[in-house]
């Protein structure tokens, strides 16, 4: 974990600089503005550790990697123990970055070791876009249910709705599917109620046969958080080669429930049991945000959930949407992590019955502005809903092409607050930069609880000018219009409560007369 300790820091006094005997140099890597160089560095200032030659990072991986606020030139080196990595770093100012040679660089490098964290992003070469998926949390009848034949008639019915080709290819296995008690060889277990065979590899082979890919749900602790069934601790190295390796899952959610020690101590280690496997997992930290996994869970995951679990209603979504100011630094493509919001309820109430309903209910314009904040803030979409019998609502807001266009795309960092348009600061504009930056994506909010009659984007206000002339789609309605310095260009436009509209901005180009 970095802090921000200036242009010429002091090392611990645990750690010497004094070379080891054996070894004469180590390796490190300079990112310049559009190249990384591997160099080698003097023997005197490297750090008693076997070198290690594989360092390659971009300065915007490295920078993503630290805990804010740090330093804009980065020298990173690399070190191994017998059987352990470690990664150190050396953060300088910008002047000397840009006045100095390599060798002036090295000659005032100094090296910071930590303990027990690897100061980089995990790369296990997943997730490069925000990934998506379904969930069978709540969409099978009941919370916490799933079997053998629902999981595989819903990995029929992620193909035949055409959400797996739009992206949703993976099939989660909830909170649903283990034992309570793991087997006499200690190994984990499937009910066998619900899985005959005691075992998920089944229906993972089912799911592979179809093309997609099989996420399950997993603990950090003792036991699950609902099901209370055999958890991960004690067994994270034995747990993921049987996850990984004979089970074959693309995809881990693990939870924060009957931890024993620091979530902050025991995830790493996770990661570390299963990038020891050799074979790419994505790996979800459900965490709820409480120790800001956004600040250090770049190391362990490829997403991480940045708040409480998010319930199907509205007050859960509007809180969901505030705690994510100014989160923009913490995710995006550089670092190829998530922050995630958790999975999205799309239609989920009209599928059930008042009676039978676990969560209240968002109405349909509720679910579209939950689903547009998500994709412009580049969480992971997991859906969980029941896939077996889609509504034309839920179609529509689910494969909706050029929201999810946005939500995939990598050219930025996720969206962000921009400003509010009332007093109240309930009608939000946020926005994330798409392309080479110049062409936007925003969502005009109303997290209030009454209409807002004056919606209007004045271009200046989102970095343009007031005379510029641009292309505006709504991304709901498919609306193209032509504004010139506002949109709507004359009167603003009326957003009901708990309602939005998403829009993209494409400026045109000046033409000289």
């Amino acid at each position: 974990r970095m802090q921000d300790i200036g242009a010429t820091p002091t090392p611990s006094p645990r750690y010497t600089r004094s070379p080891a005997p054996t070894r004469k140099h180590g390796y490190a890597c300079i990112s310049g503005p559009s190249s990384t160089t591997r160099f080698t560095v003097p023997s005197n200032l490297v750090h008693q550790r076997e070198a290690r030659p594989s360092c390659f990072i971009s300065l915007s991986d490295f920078r993503a990697a630290c805990l804010p606020p740090y330093r804009p030139g980065v020298i990173l080196v690399c070190y191994a123990e017998v059987s352990k990595p470690r990664a150190v770093s050396a953060i300088l100012s910008e002047q000397v970055m840009a006045s100095r040679s390599l060798r002036s660089l090295l000659s005032i490098l100094v090296v910071l070791l930590s303990q027990s964290e690897l100061v980089r992003s995990l790369d296990n070469g997943l997730a490069l876009t925000p990934p998506l998926g379904w969930s069978s949390w709540l969409a099978l009848a009941e919370r916490d249910f799933c079997d053998e034949k629902t999981l595989r008639d819903s990995t029929d019915a992620l193909i035949s709705t055409g959400l797996a080709a739009a992206g949703y290819n993976t099939v989660m296995i909830s909170d649903c599917w283990g034992a309570v008690n793991r087997t006499s060889t200690g190994q984990l277990a499937a009910e066998t109620d619900r899985f005959p065979s005691g075992s998920l590899q089944g229906v993972v082979e089912y799911i592979h046969s179809k093309g997609l890919k099989a996420g399950v749900y997993q603990d950090i602790g003792t036991a699950t958080c609902v099901g209370g069934r055999a958890g991960l601790y004690g067994h994270y190295e034995a747990d993921a080669k049987q996850l990984a390796l004979e089970w074959q899952i693309d995809w881990i959610k693990i939870d924060n429930c009957h931890n024993r020690q620091r979530p902050t101590l025991l995830y790493p280690e996770i990661a570390k049991a299963f990038n020891a496997t050799k074979r790419p997992v994505l790996i979800n930290l459900c965490e709820w945000g409480q120790e800001d996994p956004w600040t250090w869970a770049a190391n362990s995951g490829n997403s991480w959930r940045v708040t409480g679990d998010h319930l199907d209603e509205f007050k859960s979504t509007k809180s969901i949407i505030l705690r994510q100011v100014n989160m923009s630094r913490y995710s995006g493509a550089p670092r190829h992590g998530w922050n995630d919001m958790d999975m999205v309820f799309t239609g989920l109430a009209e599928q059930q019955p008042p009676g039978k309903r676990y969560f209240p209910g968002q109405t349909r314009a509720e679910y579209v502005t939950e689903f547009s904040m998500w994709a412009l803030l580049q969480s992971p979409l997991v859906w969980t809903g029941d896939v077996r019998n889609m509504t034309d609502f839920q179609r529509s807001v689910l494969l909706n092409a050029d929201v999810l266009g946005v939500h995939q795309d990598t050219s930025s960092v996720q969206g962000d607050f921009l400003y509010a348009l009332d007093a109240a600061g309930d009608v939000q504009v946020w926005r994330k930069l798409l392309d080479a930056k110049r062409n936007q994506a925003l969502v005009v909010v109303n997290l209030g609880d009454k209409a807002f009659d004056s919606a209007q984007v004045k271009f200046e206000s989102i970095g343009l000018s007031a005379t510029t002339q641009a292309i505006v789609t709504d991304l709901w309605t498919k609306r193209n219009v032509t504004a010139m310095g506002a949109y709507p260009e004359k009167t603003g436009q009326s957003v009901d409560a708990h309602a939005c509209f998403m829009i993209k901005v494409f400026p045109l180009p000046i033409v000289e007369r």
